[in-house]
Formats: structure tokens, C-alpha cells, sequence
């Protein structure tokens, strides 16, 4: 064999080296989320464990800013290297911030990279509704609060919506009212949009509501209970009844009261004459 053909021998061996080492790069956090950490793994395809006297490098952004080498850290508060079992070696990126994202990063193997793109994810909203008022009061009003968890202010241009029922009866769609007389929809500052109920009655309660925000939705059922709710006696729920007993100069007086929580202790006043 001649130098020429063992030169070209040599140098078949090592394309076909590269050729069956592949690195790729994965994030391996599901949500980027500022001031958590972000975990990128870089595997080393074709080997069964990695060589740790082959160079591993990490670097970021399109002016390939190293961050480490072989370990070594410029910055340990931000940055933490791990070579894991078998063919992985990761990079921990350290309370994350804006900085870290919307940028390049790439790992190193050997002549050998991957890169990948880390985007700022939007921010993860949810709906809560809560009861605001503490104590159900029949023929008082109750309020119901939904908040948009994960913004700082609630936006006009997204739908609202309230709804009751099992079949969704519609309330209010973006304040527009079914029932002024009944309901009433107020957009104060904040992530909070609340609904008012009127003159609460049994159909009002022991129901779904549902406040929508775009295309989440929140869900509270009121339920009352001999702790959270009261009905007053009034003048249709009262009936009196009373008779003189003129041998006994007595008087008998009857209260009947319907569907009144608490009962209430009843008391009398006879003005009489002399």
C-alpha cells in the first residue's frame, strides 16, 4: 500500500467517524417560566458512553458567547454542567430571566454541535371564581368574582361571559345584561371582572355559575347550608292570626312563617288602654 492510499485510508476512517457520531440538543423543561430553571440536554448519538477527554462546550447567542468548557463555569451562579450516565451531558441555566430567552444555544461534542432556540412562552392564564359575600341573605344581593390568574390587567377586547345552570343560561356577554333589574357586571382595575346578583331568591342559589375569558372558563356551584344563609320573615313569607278570649280576658296570637331560616324568637307589644 502506497502513502497516497494510506493517507486516503485514514481519512475515510475518521469521515466515517463523524458520520456515526450525531449530537442533538433537547430542552427538558415543559414550560419556560421566568425565575425557574431550565434543564438543555445534549445527547451524543452513536456512543455508548461519553469520553470525557473529548471536548464538551457550551455557548449561546450569535456571537457563540461560551459559557462552559469541559466543566468549567464562567458563571456558577447562572450556569451548572452535568455529564450524565450513558451518552447525556446537560446544561442548567439558573433563574431565568429575559435575558435568557428569546436567544441560541448550542452544545458541543468533539467537532461535532447542536443548537436550539429558547422562546419566551406566553403567560399561562386561568380562571378562579370565587363567592365574595360570606353570608347568603334571601332578598339581599351576592357578588361572584372571577379572576384572569396569570395577567396584571383584565383585557376589554377578550370576550367575558357569565352563565347559570346546567344548560348555560346566559347572564352577560361583555357586560351587556339579560336582567338589569337582576344582574349587574362591573370591570373594576386589576385581573378581576365580578358579577352582582339582585334580590337573591331560591331559584339564585344551589346552581352552577360560569364566568368565561376568552376561551377558559371557571366554574362555582352555590350551595347554602344552615351556616351560610338567611331568610328573613317578610310580609308574604309571615301570616298573624290572633283572637280575644273574653271570659279570660286573654289574648291568643298565632305567627306562621314559610320557608324563614332562622327561626326567629318573636316578641309582642299590647298597648292597652285604661
Amino acid at each position: 500500500m502506497s502513502f497516497l492510499q494510506y493517507y486516503s485510508f485514514i481519512i475515510n476512517i475518521i469521515r466515517l467517524i463523524g458520520t456515526n457520531t450525531e449530537v442533538t440538543l433537547e430542552i427538558a423543561t415543559d414550560v419556560v417560566l421566568l425565575g425557574k430553571n431550565i434543564v438543555l440536554t445534549c445527547t451524543v448519538h452513536g456512543k455508548e458512553n461519553i469520553n470525557r477527554q473529548t471536548t464538551r462546550q457550551w455557548s449561546m447567542g450569535n456571537d457563540d458567547e461560551l459559557l462552559c468548557y469541559n466543566g468549567r463555569i464562567n458563571n456558577r451562579r447562572k450556569y451548572k454542567e452535568n455529564v450524565l450516565k450513558a451518552n447525556e451531558f446537560s446544561l442548567t441555566i439558573i433563574n431565568v430571566t429575559k435575558v435568557d430567552l428569546n436567544i441560541l444555544y448550542k452544545c458541543r461534542y468533539g467537532f461535532d454541535a447542536a443548537s436550539i432556540y429558547i422562546e419566551e412562552d406566553e403567560p399561562i392564564s386561568y380562571l378562579s371564581l370565587r363567592l365574595v359575600t360570606d353570608l347568603i341573605i334571601f332578598g339581599g344581593n351576592i357578588m361572584l368574582t372571577c379572576a384572569v390568574n396569570g395577567i396584571n390587567t383584565v383585557d376589554r377586547n377578550v370576550t367575558r361571559q357569565w352563565s347559570m345552570g346546567n344548560d348555560d343560561h346566559l347572564l352577560s356577554y361583555n357586560g351587556r345584561i339579560n336582567d338589569h333589574n337582576k344582574y349587574k357586571e362591573t370591570v373594576p382595575h386589576g385581573n378581576e371582572f365580578s358579577l352582582k346578583i339582585f334580590n337573591v331568591t331560591e331559584s339564585d342559589v344551589n346552581i352552577t355559575y360560569r364566568c368565561r375569558y376568552g376561551f377558559d372558563s371557571a366554574t362555582y356551584f352555590i350551595e347554602i347550608n344552615k351556616y351560610n344563609y338567611v331568610n328573613p320573615p317578610t310580609s308574604k313569607s309571615t301570616t298573624i292570626r290572633q283572637f280575644l278570649e273574653k271570659e279570660t280576658d286573654r289574648i291568643h296570637i298565632s305567627v306562621y312563617l314559610k320557608k324563614v331560616f332562622p327561626l326567629p324568637n318573636c316578641s309582642s307589644n299590647i298597648d292597652v288602654s285604661m
